[in-house]
């Protein structure tokens, strides 16, 4: 596993903030000192300013967040910081979000912010493959719950390893939904291994996720990229305010 330094702050202030801001005049117009948004967030449990800026601006309260992290250790440490409900394992194992996994009683979130470069993420091949996968599971959870409006961010790394398309359309295709004939991405027939090509996939991916469970994005997709302090690495976030 690999401990991945980005300008997650950057993120935040850029794109996290300004979505939750947008989020929460749609969802909450009339509420004006405090939204108490229910936060989801990804952590490495060190920096934790993603909670710490929706807090500043009133988007929500640290004791109704929840945080996921990757070892007791790290567990510890966001506890401290009174946070509301922490949990802590790898989110790459096939034991997340299974029928025993307590997060799925906490669903549904106002605010979900899939940080997947903050989860000592395994840089191997099919990394991305898995992600979405989960991705997918926590889209289907809301939609369960009857949540009709949310943010969902979704944060991954993109390294040397390509996307394998038809993999992800195989995961995906293997949960079927009534009305749904499945995913059809241009362009999905062959591994991608270009960094421009990757981003255009996952967008495009995104959108098409959504549509499976009924879901479109108000005002449009928003997306950034930035530079990792390793070589040949870059993280790419997408964000957008979910709505049926």
């Amino acid at each position: 596993m690999a401990i991945i330094h980005y300008p997650k702050d950057e993120l935040i202030e850029e794109l996290w903030l300004p979505k939750a801001r947008e989020t929460k005049a749609l969802i909450y117009p009339r509420r004006k000192k405090n939204a108490r948004m229910s936060l989801f967030t990804l952590t490495d449990g060190i920096n934790l300013n993603e909670i710490f800026k929706f807090e500043e601006e009133n988007l929500i309260q640290r004791e109704d967040s929840v945080a996921w992290v990757t070892t007791m250790i790290k567990r510890n440490r966001v506890e401290s910081e009174s946070i509301g409900y922490v949990l802590d394992g790898h989110i790459y194992d096939q034991s997340f979000l299974d029928s025993s996994c307590p997060l799925i009683s906490r669903f549904p979130f106002d605010i979900l912010n899939l940080d997947f470069g903050s989860q000592d993420p395994d840089l191997g091949q099919g990394r991305i493959e898995i992600e979405i996968k989960k991705l997918e599971k926590i889209i289907s959870l809301q939609g369960q719950k009857n949540s009709e409006r949310f943010l969902l961010i979704y944060t991954t790394l993109i390294d040397a390893s390509s996307i394998e398309p038809q993999h992800i359309i195989q995961n995906s295709n293997a949960v079927t939904v009534d009305g749904w004939n499945g995913l059809d991405i241009r362009n999905s027939s062959s591994s991608i291994t270009n960094s421009d090509n990757k981003r255009d996939f996952l967008l495009a991916l995104f959108n098409k996720l959504l549509e499976k469970y009924d879901y479109n994005c108000h005002t449009g997709l928003a997306c950034l990229t930035r530079e990792c302090s390793r070589d040949r690495e870059e993280v790419f976030s997408i964000a957008g305010i979910i709505v049926r």
